[in-house]
């Protein structure tokens, strides 16, 4: 990989922060902690907290139907729990009620208008099951978020976050246009092809910004981690964090699991994908269940309580969040691979090996807690 970046967060503060590589190729100018990467689809979480904060503020309800704050999609059609074969996605293209382009929602560019997000919204949507029976992961989701941010708030959704989180938190250097980002700080993203390096373009912010165009540091991101790790455990006292600690524990709550499943390759080893066994010889094999909650994607397993991916334009990132210790390593990495994969958990472990740490302690319960 050419560079990464990665930080450990001690309660609350960046205790740790190193880095390696390059941010740019053909410069080879050096990575380091206030290197800016595009983040992806962790800022979901953002959006996810957004969401949250409306709700707290009693303008929205977690289930208020989402046409109520975004008209496009009152003429939608939306299957019921008879669901059937006609709400199937394939069959919806086939009969020209949506667009090849709306069924691959997961990969729409961030640098879509809010006038061709509404248009796609008019078109309609696909549905592959039944709204309220399953998770599934989707960018098109969150760019209906995003909107019910602005519309809610009347602000811009990167306005709305810059005020509501980012500049409470102190994260400057955090921004969802990467032509603000110094050019002397920016993280390149690259493909490996044709045994080279070859740069992928920077995707400018639009309509689709909320479900993955975040643009942070290590730094920066330390504040954003720090936020969650500072709800635990519940107690008294002033509210300090973007939104309510009770809210910022909400997030890290299971809401849907994602279906598990175990598999085994004739060699005996499996890769690490959502809900498989990892069987790896010698060692024993675990099960890994990866429940879902706004914006989180929690692993359960060794001393980690849960961890956060992201990965866009061969950018990858991750947090993990021991809640146990109170210590959240951070991770900016800008290509992806299971041995990559193991080295970073074999560093994080170590981290913790290393820093002595007690688990957290509990406090007494009292009569209100926040």
């Amino acid at each position: 990989m050419p560079g990464a970046a990665w930080g450990v967060i001690v309660n609350g503060e960046l205790a740790h922060a190193a880095a390696t590589g390059v941010r740019d190729v053909a410069s080879k100018a050096l990575v380091d902690a206030d290197t800016v990467f595009r983040i992806a689809s962790m800022t979901k979480s953002f959006t996810a907290m957004s969401i949250l904060k409306l709700r707290d503020e009693g303008k929205l309800s977690l289930d208020d139907p989402a046409e109520r704050y975004v008209p496009e999609m009152k003429a939608l059609d939306v299957p019921d729990e008879r669901f059937a074969a006609d709400h199937d996605p394939a069959s919806a293209v086939a009969r020209g009620r949506v667009s090849r382009r709306q069924l691959r929602g997961a990969i729409v560019s961030s640098r879509d208008t809010d006038d061709e997000l509404s248009q796609m919204l008019r078109g309609g949507i696909p549905f592959s099951n039944a709204p309220g029976l399953a998770y599934e992961y989707s960018n098109y989701g969150f760019a209906i978020l995003g909107r019910v941010v602005s519309n809610v708030s009347g602000q811009r959704y990167d306005d709305y976050v810059a005020a509501n989180i980012l500049r409470p938190l102190g994260m400057t250097s955090t921004t969802l246009e990467a032509s603000k980002v110094p050019a002397d700080r920016l993280a390149h993203g690259y493909r490996w092809e044709d045994n080279q390096w070859k740069e992928e373009p920077l995707l400018p912010h639009g309509a689709f910004g909320s479900m993955g165009g975040m643009l942070t540091s290590v730094r920066d991101l330390s504040r954003y981690v720090g936020a969650f790790l500072s709800a635990w455990p519940p107690r008294d006292g002033p509210e300090t964090a973007p939104i309510r600690r009770a809210s910022l524990r909400e997030m890290q709550q299971v809401w849907r699991p994602a279906p598990a499943s175990v598999t085994r390759s004739s060699s005996g080893a499996s890769s690490a994908q959502r809900g498989r066994l990892r069987v790896r010889p010698p060692r024993l094999a675990k099960l890994r269940l990866r429940p879902h909650r706004r914006p989180w994607r929690r692993t359960a397993g060794l001393w980690l309580d849960h961890a956060v991916a992201a990965g866009l334009q061969r950018r990858h990132h991750r947090v993990r969040q021991p809640d146990l210790y109170g210590v959240g390593p951070r991770h900016h990495r800008r290509v992806r691979g299971a041995d990559e994969e193991r080295r970073v958990a074999d560093a994080d472990a170590a981290a913790i090996a290393g820093a002595d740490l007690g688990p957290r302690q509990g406090v007494a319960p009292r009569r209100s807690l926040g």
